[in-house]
């Protein structure tokens, strides 16, 4: 049964049982938010790219190669790794589609906590954007389709490749997870009515090779308004902050900088 089908009973949101291997599936209520959530991107390119999902698996666009730093990942089963916010399952998969289109493998932006404390990693950005952090020790998220990678030259920074598309994300949806309060959030407040409309889609999560937050074209509200130097506000529904476009790649994979933090919260 595909997607536009799924059971409303279905345990894990957005995917469909006996979903096609032959490519990704996007989550209906992924494609659904476009149209019906405020202060995201609904510009028609990110439509079609998400009503397309094959695209992905055909692409024949030269692919980026991540620089991996020297060592291997955390093996420590115990040692904790962290992301910002809460695990939304649309917003999972759509991230992992993003780093599957600029980077060719199905990714998840982690921080490791071997060098500093979750208190002293919590206090920088980009976790500081958010208002709650979600803590995983790496025994439970590492198994046979899901590793860790040691990428970009911010040694803090980790993605969870995941072989399989439905697989992976499905086992960081269901996999032991501890969600807290940051402390060291520093967003103000705004109610949800108030809060300006998303520029750029993006997981504030995510770091490029040089430790800038990215994002691309295809989830820009209007991309011909992203150009170097522009200041955009960008993230999702767990944290938003405005950014200064840094380049624009021929791919239209989108470097920018933080500057600071909003919340709809």
């Amino acid at each position: 049964m595909g997607v536009d089908g799924a059971d409303a009973n279905e345990t894990i949101p957005g995917v469909a049982p006996g979903a096609e291997s032959s490519g990704p599936t996007v989550p209906t209520p992924l494609r659904d938010s476009l149209v019906t959530q405020p202060n995201l991107p609904r510009n028609e390119i990110a439509k079609t790219e998400l009503a397309e999902p094959a695209r992905h698996g055909s692409d024949t666009r030269r692919l980026k190669l991540r620089y991996l730093r020297t060592g291997p990942a955390p093996s420590d089963p115990g040692l904790k790794i962290v992301r910002g916010g809460t695990l939304d399952a649309a917003e999972l998969f759509m991230h992992a589609l993003r780093h599957h289109r600029i980077y060719g493998v199905y990714g998840i932006s982690v921080f490791g906590l071997e060098s500093l404390a979750l208190d002293q990693l919590a206090r920088q950005a980009p976790l500081s954007c958010f208002e709650q952090l979600s803590v995983f020790r790496v025994g439970d998220v590492v198994h046979g389709g899901v590793h860790l990678e040691p990428t970009g030259h911010d040694v803090r920074h980790y993605t969870l490749i995941c072989e399989d598309f439905h697989e992976g994300v499905r086992h960081l949806l269901a996999c032991r997870q501890e969600v807290i309060g940051n402390r060291h959030y520093r967003g103000a407040a705004l109610p949800v009515a108030e809060a300006p409309e998303i520029d750029l889609f993006a997981d504030l999560n995510a770091e490029d090779d040089d430790g800038l937050g990215w994002s691309t074209l295809l989830y820009a509200r209007d991309p011909a308004a992203v150009v170097p130097g522009a200041v955009l506000l960008a993230g999702d529904h767990e944290a938003r902050a405005a950014v200064r476009v840094i380049s624009v790649d021929k791919d239209g994979q989108i470097h920018f900088a933080l500057t600071r933090q909003v919340s709809e919260r």
